[in-house]
């Protein structure tokens, strides 16, 4: 039992520790086209995964080679929600982080997502409703680069969605 409250005290104070968004180190990044893998000091990140229980994200700003996490957000989704596809309920996720985030209008950013269809689904939409044509639209207001992760790499929002 005490080894078990040390491990969690250890967990605790060792967590990752919030930063404050540099935005003034995003803005710099925004002139790049193509951000070169080399300078990536100062990117937004917006990891985005979505089940048919909720979404979550994270939004991270590269530091010194370094992801350190700035925010968390998840919701759940009502019953109507839940019963989307699955490709629905991807791009769902992702135009609800990007809603949730739209204090990163005018800086360049990354959406990482484990969803690979979605990068084409977003970049050539042939969509058969309404509701996925809006989201879209959104999404592309921003200035962003979306990016495949594997799950497996994916883990910390998988725990959010």
């Amino acid at each position: 039992m005490e080894a078990a409250q040390n491990e969690l005290k250890c967990l605790v104070s060792s967590a990752p520790v919030l930063i404050k968004l540099d935005y003034n180190a995003a803005k710099l990044l925004s002139h790049l086209d193509p951000l070169p893998q080399s300078s990536e000091n100062g990117l937004v990140i917006v990891a985005v995964d979505s089940c048919q229980n909720g979404m979550g994200w994270i939004l991270y700003q590269m530091v010194e080679k370094s992801k350190h996490p700035v925010i968390f957000g998840s919701c759940t989704f009502n019953n109507a929600e839940s019963r989307y596809s699955q490709a629905k309920l991807e791009l769902y996720g992702v135009f609800r982080a990007v809603k949730d985030l739209q204090h990163l209008w005018g800086i360049h950013f990354r959406i990482d997502v484990d969803a690979k269809f979605l990068i084409e689904m977003v970049k050539q939409p042939d969509l058969p409703n309404a509701p996925m044509t809006h989201w879209i639209s959104y999404i592309v207001l921003f200035d962003y680069v979306m990016n495949h992760v594997p799950a497996q790499s994916h883990a910390g929002v998988d725990g959010l969605s």
